[in-house]
């Protein structure tokens, strides 16, 4: 009884902690941009930058829309450049199930109505992200001049690399307590719990400012479970972009990471250079998403982190996709 009630007490003060430090944390960051209401919930949306097209930037999965930080100043040197954080990322709203790629596609289509954002857009999209923005563009098709995948994922990603699902299937239980965990200010006692503190390489490029509001919003309990629900329909999102096809003669660019790291959660026995060959093969495959294929860009100094290791290449590329879809008749 003694010990079930001091578990009772532990959980009912991390849970107290979380709630108190959460609303400090949303206090003291300073939030760029406004909040927009798309019915049931609000999106945090932050535009930077004059002109046409208009530049969206979708982040990938279990990352808020601050880590285009380094790329977002850059592209709006050039034009309009906007970037959101989904439902329950970042400054945004948890928002309602389900949480798959078509549900999100949905959501950011609304975020731009109630923004009154008539592009046309050029749709940009890093990892996950990716997969959102290209059934986005599938809803509104006459409004998209171009787009940008930046090693982003590719719906065959399950069958060509087996372990991460193998991974997924192993760590499944362990990602489904995490909520729970982070409501009871787990993730912010033991920070190195689950590695949510583990900045890395690919983040060194961030000033401390930077990686501290990305850490903060990655131990924020509404972030991890929307995370997670995003996880749990990961395979979903894919059937859901095998199924949109592709793009007619949209002009889309392909950038990759061009160095060979590995994921944490990739098993030992898959080196980083045959984890790095298996991606690029599904990265090449994505050029036929367009006809005449999509033009394909290697991030020679970057991980999967590109928008953060080398912002100016993203910049480059996007502005090649804007000159392209400058000479395209019509925006499609």
């Amino acid at each position: 009884g003694a010990i079930l009630l001091a578990l009772l007490l532990a959980v009912v003060a991390g849970y107290t902690i979380e709630r108190l430090a959460s609303s400090r944390d949303l206090a003291r960051l300073a939030m760029p941009g406004r909040m927009v209401s798309v019915g049931s919930h609000r999106l945090h949306l932050s535009c930077a930058g004059q002109g046409s097209p208009v530049v969206l930037l979708e982040s990938g999965w279990g990352m808020p829309a601050a880590i285009w930080a380094r790329t977002q100043p850059l592209l709006a040197q050039r034009t309009q450049t906007c970037v959101y954080d989904r439902a329950g990322y970042g400054w945004s709203d948890s928002g309602p199930d389900p949480r798959d790629a078509a549900h999100i596609a949905a959501e950011a289509e609304a975020l731009l109505e109630a923004a009154q954002i008539k592009g046309p857009f050029i749709l940009v999209g890093h990892s996950f992200g990716g997969i959102c923005v290209r059934l986005l563009a599938k809803r509104i098709p006459e409004r998209v001049a171009g787009m940008v995948l930046v090693d982003a994922v590719q719906e065959d990603m399950l069958r060509a690399l087996p372990m991460v699902r193998t991974r997924m299937e192993e760590r499944r239980t362990q990602m489904e307590i995490a909520p729970y965990l982070a409501d009871v200010s787990v993730f912010r006692i033991a920070p190195g719990f689950f590695g949510m503190d583990r900045r890395g390489e690919e983040f060194a490029a961030l000033s401390d400012a930077q990686w501290e509001t990305i850490r903060t919003f990655r131990t924020m309990p509404r972030q991890v479970k929307a995370a997670l629900d995003e996880l749990l329909l990961f395979e979903k999102s894919m059937e859901e972009a095998r199924a949109a096809g592709g793009f007619g003669s949209l002009p889309i660019s392909i950038l990759s990471a061009g160095l060979a790291r590995k994921p944490r959660w990739v098993p030992d026995d898959y080196t980083g250079a045959e984890y790095l060959r298996r991606w690029n093969l599904l990265q090449e495959k994505m050029r036929s998403l367009s006809n005449p294929p999509a033009s394909r860009y290697l991030a020679a100094q970057s991980g999967h982190e590109i928008p953060i290791q080398q912002p100016e290449l993203v910049a480059r590329v996007v502005e090649a996709v804007i000159r392209q879809a400058a000479l395209t008749p019509s925006v499609r």
